[in-house]
């Protein structure tokens, strides 16, 4: 057997492989996407609560409340001897917004249903007009009533308030009401408010010229 031939052989192999090598191109590193990400989160909920204690001269003192949820666009509202006493009433709406940081003008109509002394469906609306440091408030709503369509009724809360510096306001307030046996009734009244933190306490007059005056107490939070 020639050895010299079968040593030049393998060398030619090694020269071989290492050529091949040498040329392979090389392996491409992965590539890292450097494109900035916007993290998400999901809209959180603001929440809101009002309690109203009316106390009426020779008729039955209540106390009222309103839950409220909103979402980005959605708005749910939860009522409490609003309709009526002992009753509740549950709502869904849809917020509109339009205006700048002196300008602000909101909307939001809304449906519902109560149950209780007062059984039927609902339409309504919650309205504002913030204008530098005036403030027009306006919610109402159509009752419609399941079981007696001559029991149907319509009311309405109004303010106008002015806010001379940032943490008190006072106005003028208004309760209106209608329905087929009454026509139309209004209520008149002045109010005023501070705010503490996260709380509004205000203080309703009605019919302020009148022997027997409503007063109604009202405590609003929010979170």
């Amino acid at each position: 057997m020639n050895f010299g031939i079968l040593r030049a052989a393998a060398v030619l192999l090694v020269w071989a492989a290492g050529t091949a090598r040498a040329q392979a191109p090389a392996a491409k590193e992965p590539e890292v996407d450097s494109t900035p990400r916007l993290e998400t989160t999901d809209p959180e909920w603001e929440l809101s609560f009002e309690a109203l204690q009316y106390l009426i001269d020779d008729e039955k003192d209540y106390l009222q409340t309103t839950l409220a949820a909103d979402r980005e666009e959605l708005h749910l509202e939860l009522r409490w001897n609003y309709e009526d006493y002992d009753t509740a009433s549950i709502w869904i709406g849809w917020n509109f917004s339009a205006g700048d940081e002196n300008i602000v003008l909101e909307f939001t109509p809304m449906l519902g249903f109560s149950s209780g002394e007062a059984t039927g469906a609902l339409a309504g609306y919650i309205a504002s007009l913030d204008l530098w440091n005036f403030n027009v408030y306006n919610e109402a709503e159509y009752y419609i009533d399941t079981g007696d369509t001559d029991a149907d009724w319509f009311y309405m809360w109004s303010e106008a308030s002015f806010a001379p510096i940032e943490w008190f306001r006072f106005g003028v307030v208004a309760e209106s009401y209608w329905d087929e046996d009454v026509e139309w009734e209004h209520d008149p009244g002045v109010l005023a408010a501070v705010t503490i933190g996260i709380a509004e306490i205000a203080v309703y007059l009605f019919n302020p010229d009148d022997d027997d005056p409503t007063l109604v107490f009202g405590v609003a939070l929010e979170f």
